[in-house]
């Protein structure tokens, strides 16, 4: 028997999981992570992946029975999404507007299914890297630079864009102008946002209330973040001394591998989206999840 605490983990990963759809086909996951699992351990153990025997690695031999069926998998028709988990957005694997708007691509498609888990923004981008994860969502579309340094890739079609607002203190307000004028070698503001190239240093921000709490009390300087997200928070909060002010928009996209996997799921999902959005469904549902930005002060 398992340990309890095994057991708990199990049953919220459970929990966690739901096909849209289309019923769960859980060996096919499974059958995947482990040979996934097997093809990382071979060449450390210097085993055939298949019969867990030593084998010798001659320079030039052939690719090994797993490769090849990692090869053959990668235009599996069943997708594995990760969900980032966030305020508002995504709830679970089965709440929020995010959710009801993959669902709704889920829905234009006929020839497979699409499993959706909402976890941690960093447990999303580990699995998409590793190609645990088919795509990973949400993501902002930056620059050609950037998505060439990560690990992953963006996908070429977007669901919509998002506003970004800059919250300030309203003693002691910054603008966007201010920030952009600043020497990056000498700033001296102190700003929480996403971990992405802003062109000014930033700090990694815990929570939504932490921030909040923290930059209405003057200990830091800005916020920088998606603006339902953040507004959900603030109103929550009904915090004073807080300042809004638009940043700029941004795509917001899928993160894929960089696989022949990754091109597979990036052709589908252009597919679905351009369906979607012909057939005017995306617009209904990308507006449950991000609007136009509203000019409100608290």
């Amino acid at each position: 028997m398992l340990p309890k605490y095994l057991i708990s983990r199990q049953t919220q990963r459970r929990d966690m999981t739901i096909a849209l759809h289309a019923p769960i086909h859980l060996k096919y996951f499974d059958d995947r992570r482990r040979l996934m699992l097997a093809s990382a351990l071979a060449p450390m153990l210097g085993c055939d992946t298949e019969t867990a025997t030593p084998v010798a690695q001659p320079a030039g031999s052939a690719p090994s029975r797993a490769t090849q069926a990692v090869e053959r998998d990668h235009r599996s028709p069943d997708l594995l999404g990760n969900a980032m988990l966030l305020p508002g957005l995504v709830e679970s694997s089965t709440e929020g507007p995010f959710i009801k708007l993959i669902e709704g691509i889920s829905h234009e498609y006929r020839g497979g299914r699409i499993t959706l888990q909402a976890l941690p923004v960093n447990r999303v981008t580990a699995n998409v890297s590793n190609g645990v994860a088919d795509f990973g969502f949400p993501e902002l579309r930056l620059s050609a630079d950037f998505d060439a340094k990560m690990p992953w890739r963006v996908s070429q079609a977007s669901l919509g864009q998002v506003s970004f607002v800059l919250y300030t203190h309203k003693k002691r307000p910054l603008s966007k102008a201010q920030i952009q004028a600043a020497n990056p070698k000498s700033f001296s503001y102190a700003i929480h946002a996403p971990s992405i190239p802003w062109g000014f240093p930033t700090e990694n921000m815990v929570t939504f209330d932490g921030t909040f709490k923290m930059l209405n009390s003057g200990r830091i300087d800005g916020f920088l973040w998606a603006q339902e997200e953040a507004d959900l928070v603030l109103q929550k909060l009904k915090l004073s001394q807080i300042r809004r002010e638009f940043y700029a928009v941004y795509d917001d996209v899928f993160i894929l591998p960089r696989t022949p996997r990754g091109d597979f799921v990036d052709q589908l999902l252009t597919e679905l989206i351009t369906k979607l959005r012909g057939n005017g469904r995306l617009q209904a549902l990308y507006e449950r999840v991000h609007r136009p930005y509203s000019d409100w002060q608290p």
